[in-house]
């Protein structure tokens, strides 16, 4: 998970937001239900939506 994190995170400092969106997205199905970094996943897929 935290290789995955990572990956979305540098994606999104490059602005090669749909990579970093496609990240995400793995890395929420990987994280299991009630894991903390899931509600902060979701919160940066949907600041990609917004952007």
């Amino acid at each position: 998970m935290d290789g995955w994190l990572r990956l979305a995170n540098a994606y999104g400092v490059l602005h090669e937001m749909d990579k970093a969106r496609e990240a995400y997205l793995r890395t929420d199905a990987l994280l299991p239900e009630g894991d903390p970094r899931k509600a902060d996943v979701r919160a940066k897929l949907a600041q990609i939506g917004r952007e």
